[in-house]
């Protein structure tokens, strides 16, 4: 089995994805990229650099089908792009695997029966793209607007 070399577990899309499309090679499967995209900037990246498609995870927020308008998603998607979980503060601690964890403030951690603290602010799903989601839109229209922009981008920036 084959592996992407220099592959490290915070690596952006922007690295990794030419790093697995160079391992995949010619071999009949195809690479949806996810992390970071939620604009049309990040979806003509993705095809660029070798993706056949897209996986939207923190744009789905701004979408209402899920949880929204909450204070941690205002306050998350405010943020400085150097802020991280490791820099907030410790707001519970909880049990995985047998081995005691302290939460953070903003951290993904989903809470269990062992949890204790400040429960309703420890789930938060979302990643570094999510201060580029500047409006709240339905799941259609989120799509909708990803596609043709993307559309847009291409035959301006890249057609002759």
């Amino acid at each position: 089995m084959e592996y992407i070399p220099s592959t490290r577990v915070d690596d952006a899309l922007l690295s990794l994805l030419p790093k697995v499309v160079n391992v995949v090679g010619d071999r009949n499967i195809t690479i949806i990229a996810a992390g970071g995209i939620v604009d049309a900037s990040g979806y003509v990246a993705a095809l660029a650099l070798g993706a056949q498609g897209i996986c939207l995870g923190t744009r789905w927020p701004g979408a209402p089908h899920r949880v929204l308008e909450t204070p941690f998603f205002n306050e998350w998607k405010s943020l400085p792009d150097h802020e991280t979980e490791a820099n907030q503060p410790v707001i519970g601690r909880t049990r995985i695997h047998d081995r005691e964890i302290e939460i953070h403030r903003l951290a993904g951690t989903v809470p269990n029966v062992t949890t204790t603290g400040d429960i309703e602010s420890m789930v938060f799903y979302a990643g570094q793209s999510v201060g580029l989601v500047k409006e709240i839109l339905p799941a259609a229209e989120v799509v909708k607007r990803l596609v043709e922009g993307a559309q847009l981008l291409i035959k301006q920036k890249f057609s002759h």
